[in-house]
């Protein structure tokens, strides 16, 4: 509950993943498998220093989108609420006791949804135990790759043989 330390989670290849609805057979499964136990995964080449710094200029845009996508909603929702708290305490308008207290959440609740967003954000964009999601993608996209050049190998080599 409060203070208590979650369990780290174990992070499973996208293939493994409960949500993964596609047609890859296991054998497959544990060619990518054998990849992913390697010290160095295949698709974990030194890319050139412009492109490392591109991907992450690009990571960065989007966390500063999101920070400020959210900063925003806050910030819009506390001045409306402030707008109509002060019209109450100017006397401009007549409250009752449940007007303050929709006023005052309205003005606290975004900043309690700010704080656990904005940790939400940031732990995705740089988790806490080391996983890259950048790098996972990169990855991803190596394997798919991989496995389609395996099939089109495959189909190609059916094509050339002569079925009796």
């Amino acid at each position: 509950m409060f203070g208590r330390k979650k369990k780290p989670v174990e992070r499973v290849p996208w293939y493994r993943e409960k949500k993964y609805k596609g047609n890859m057979t296991e054998k497959e499964k544990r060619q990518l498998d054998s990849f992913r136990m390697q010290e160095r995964h295949p698709a974990d080449h030194d890319l050139p220093e412009e492109v490392e710094r591109y991907i992450i200029n690009l990571e960065m845009e989007v966390y500063d989108n999101k920070q400020q996508a959210l900063a925003l909603y806050v910030l819009l929702s506390t001045g409306i609420a402030g707008y109509f708290l002060v019209r109450y305490l100017l006397g401009y308008e007549e409250a009752s006791l449940l007007n303050y207290s929709v006023v005052i959440a309205f003005i606290v609740f975004p900043w309690i949804y700010y704080k656990w967003q904005f940790n939400k954000n940031a732990e995705e964009f740089l988790p806490s135990d080391g996983f890259s999601p950048g790098n996972e993608a990169i990855r991803k996209e190596w394997e798919l790759t991989y496995l389609f050049k395996m099939h089109e190998s495959e189909r190609h080599s059916q094509a050339q043989t002569p079925s009796d």
